[in-house]
This record gives C-alpha cells, structure tokens and sequence, in this order.
C-alpha cells in the first residue's frame, strides 16, 4: 500500500500544482484582461500533452522510490523461483539418466538370457556327454560340484535382481523430489503473483509511471469535459483568451492572422 500512496501523493502534487498556480495567476492584481488568458493558455497546452509528468519530476522520483522499496523482495523472490527451475532441470536430467540405465539393464539381461538359452539348446558333444556320464556314476564329489554350481547361479540372479531394484529404487525417489519441488514451484510463483497482486499489479519504475497518469486522468478528463459541455464556461474562456488582443507587449510579436487562440464569442 506505502508505495502507491508515494506514487498517488507525487502524481496529485505535480499535476495539482498546474491548476493551483492556474488558479492564482487568475486572481491577478493586474487587468483581467492582461492576466487571464494566460493561465487558460497554459492549463489547455497542458491537457492536450499526451504525458502530464516531466520524466525528471516529482512524479518520476516518487514511481523510483515505490520501485526501490519493492525491489529486493521481488528479485529475492525471483531468484527463488530460477532456483527451483535449475533444480527441477537437474532432477529431470537425474530421471533421464537413470531411465536409460534401466533401459540398458534390461536390455542387457534379455541378451544374457536369450544366450543362455541357445546354449542349453545347442546339441551336446562328445567331451561334453563324456563329463555328464561322469556327474551320473562318479562318486558324490561331482554331486558338490554341482551344487555349487547351482549357488552360484542363484548369488547371480539374486546379485541382478538387487541391482535392477537399486535403479528402480533411486529412480522413483527423483520422481518423488521432482513431484515436491515443481510443487513448491506452484507455492513460490503463487506468492510472486500474490505479493504484485497486493501492490496493485506494479513492482518496476515503469508501472508505477502507468499507475501515475491514471490517478490524475480522473482530474483532466473533468476539466476537458466542464470547458467542452458548459457553454457558459466556454464563453467565459474564449472570452478572456481574446482578450490577449489587449495585450500591446504580446500582440507586437504576434500574427493575429494566425493565432488560433484569437476566437470570438
């Protein structure tokens, strides 16, 4: 709220300075005649310029300060959120990777498998019927034999399996941190949105300067409407503006030819 108040109390001083000083310079000691026209002159070059600040102004200092009051909680903010971009990027590059890993694990143990079967498939030879009639009728040490042969091939599997598991394990906890941080994404760009919504949607020099010349339309647009739709205030100013035809000092420098100002009523 402070900062638009700052904004609202410049903008309302410089543009209400226009119609003060306006108005006292029409309560001259001077001959109306003399005096007038020139505050009207100047009030109606001033509601016809498409921005009523000077960039250098009070009006331009007070959107800087607003601006620089909200500034470090809005860059802390932001920098918080490209934070969590960068970590969710990380995350989605862990996840990739181990996506892959998986894919080639498994394609690895297919190929092991499928090798496995051609060789239990493929015909036995001599040596090798020779080494089976052994395992049959030599004595019990061959037995041991291939029990151990057996272990072994279940230490293998279980050794694969575990590491198959390891990957699925690890690969559904990055799936769970990058669930939790695009969660807290939501959270921090909730408050972004939340602490601009507070300040009336302005946080830069640039909208406070926007926001500006809207709290001073409401003036301009009243004062252009009383001089366009009152016919006595319109008499009342083409009336004193002529009048500059008085004006001996003024008139010596001027083409009355083509002054527009020079109307009657």
């Amino acid at each position: 709220m402070m900062p638009r108040l700052i904004v609202e109390a410049g903008a309302v001083t410089e543009v209400g300075r226009i119609f003060c000083v306006a108005t006292y310079a029409a309560e001259t000691d001077d001959p109306a005649v003399f005096a007038v026209y020139r505050p009207f002159d100047d009030l109606d070059d001033f509601v016809r310029r498409e921005v009523y600040f000077d960039n250098d102004g009070l009006t331009r200092k007070r959107c800087r300060e607003a601006a620089e009051l909200l500034q470090p909680r809005w860059e802390e903010m932001n920098a918080e959120i490209d934070a969590s971009n960068v970590t969710i990027e990380d995350i989605s590059v862990d996840i990739d990777t181990l996506e892959i890993e998986l894919e080639e694990f498994d394609n690895a143990m297919e190929v092991e498998e499928e090798e496995s079967e051609k060789e239990e498939e493929r015909p036995l030879g001599r040596g090798h019927r020779e080494r089976v009639r052994n395992r049959i009728y030599d004595n019990d040490d061959n037995d041991d034999d291939d029990d151990d042969d057996d272990a072994g091939d279940d230490d293998l599997s279980e050794t694969r399996a575990q590491q198959r598991q390891d990957i699925v394990d690890h690969l559904n906890e990055r799936r769970g941190d990058l669930a939790d941080e695009k969660e807290y994404l939501d959270e921090l760009e909730s408050k972004l949105l939340a602490f601009k919504e507070e300040h009336g949607g302005m946080v830069t020099e640039e909208e406070f300067w926007e926001y500006a010349a809207e709290c001073v339309k409401g003036s301009i647009d009243k004062y252009k409407k009383l001089f366009a739709d009152d016919d006595d205030l319109k008499r009342i100013q083409r009336a004193f503006r002529a009048c500059k035809l008085f004006d001996i000092l003024l008139m010596k420098d001027t083409d009355v030819t083509t002054e527009n100002s020079l109307t009657t009523f």
